[in-house]
């Protein structure tokens, strides 16, 4: 199975922790219109096997399958220290991703 998303539409949503240091944005959620605007998501997965390979933004890495039943299909890994969660609505055809980190680049803001 191949899902690739170009230039995904649909809203962003970030938190910025009391630690952050964004000036002004201390413990609060900032949600966006225009998500991962210029972006592309891609997701190769043999139905048979464990793994998949994902890409975002030209950086791949291998994310394992988690929950697979007939309305989604769930995937975990990591990229850049973050942890990732990626799920495939497969009757909605939607996907959503939702990425969580303390790393310096993320630590002004958690993306879902």
């Amino acid at each position: 199975m191949t899902a690739i998303c170009e230039d995904p539409q649909g809203r962003s949503l970030y938190y910025f922790p009391n630690t952050s240091t964004v000036r002004d944005k201390k413990n609060q959620f900032i949600e966006t219109e225009t998500g991962m605007t210029d972006s592309e998501i891609s997701l190769i997965w043999n139905l048979e096997e464990k793994n998949a390979t994902f890409n975002i933004q030209g950086t791949s890495t291998q994310f394992k399958s988690i929950l697979i039943n007939s309305d989604q299909i769930s995937f975990i890994g990591v990229i850049n220290y973050s942890a990732i969660l990626f799920t495939l609505y497969l009757k909605e055809q939607i996907g959503v991703y939702s990425q969580h980190s303390s790393w310096k680049p993320f630590d002004d803001g958690i993306r879902a």
